[in-house]
């Protein structure tokens, strides 16, 4: 019997110049969820898992950045619904409707979202618009510092989209994207400022006990901890079928943004000759 297989469309960026497109079909129903209770404390193993071969993005990082990086790497605490990207169980379920809505969401068994931890280096980040004012979706782009994360992240999409995907190419340039909505839908106030990074360059704490970092000096080459939840992206062609019998991929919503390193800008120390 012949399988039909549908062309899979890339979770992972294919370019930026994608971004735009992206972000308009994301879908409405995001707008009102609830915020995850978990703290995400990161407990420091006593001995420190070895990195070995170094991806070239931790080369010229502080050796205890490299052993903290290694720990969060082996991070999950399913009470909470908390994994590294690596750790993401198969037999997770998308949430009902209850309280709110978190039918697009893999949740946990008390119906709050899932989160998902995935260490990478900046590559476009938008919190900001160029007139100053907060973005009605912010946005970032990064890179998984190890291939395997990518790996994982492809395997998530796979295995939780409606029909599961088989033989989804990793995307060349290597990029994941994820956004959020920061405007209700129709409403006329203005969007408000996305208030979801941390400043984790020393540790990372339970979210009570982390210093806000202005989302405005996020910048290409910084290394973060991302949190993600995993969300249902419908097809608008679909909107006709009924939405239990609807199919859909994965993309992944940011929830929260962890900053690891801050990089030197890339013109520091360039000197001129002419």
């Amino acid at each position: 019997m012949a399988v039909i297989r549908r062309r899979p469309v890339p979770l992972i960026d294919e370019d930026e110049k994608n971004h735009k497109k992206q972000r308009s079909e994301v879908d409405v129903e995001e707008e009102a969820i609830p915020d995850n209770d978990s703290d995400g404390e990161l407990v420091e193993h006593h001995q420190p898992i070895p990195v070995s071969p170094l991806p070239a993005a931790l080369l010229d990082l502080p050796d205890d950045l490299i052993t903290r990086i290694a720990s969060a790497r082996q991070y999950q605490d399913p009470s909470h619904g908390v994994y590294y990207v690596t750790h993401v169980p198969d037999n997770l379920k998308f949430g009902g409707e209850h309280m709110f809505d978190m039918s697009n969401f893999l949740v946990r068994p008390d119906n709050y979202a899932v989160v998902v931890w995935i260490i990478g280096k900046v590559f476009t980040p938008h919190f900001v618009e160029e007139d100053g004012s907060w973005p009605a979706q912010p946005f970032i782009s990064f890179t998984p510092i190890f291939r395997e994360d990518l790996r994982a992240a492809t395997k998530v999409c796979n295995i939780y989209a409606k029909p599961k995907e088989v033989d989804v190419e990793i995307n060349p340039f290597g990029t994941i994207y994820a956004g959020r909505f920061q405007k209700r839908y129709k409403s006329e106030k203005p969007p408000s400022e996305f208030r979801g990074v941390y400043d984790a360059t020393s540790s990372m704490k339970k979210k009570a006990e982390m210093k806000l970092y202005d989302a405005r000096k996020v910048k290409r080459d910084d290394i973060v901890l991302v949190e993600l939840r995993v969300k249902k992206r419908f097809d608008p062609d679909d909107n006709d079928v009924d939405k239990k019998d609807r199919p859909y991929r994965i993309s992944f919503q940011l929830d929260a943004l962890n900053v690891l390193y801050v990089a030197p800008d890339r013109d520091e120390g360039v000197v001129y000759g002419f």
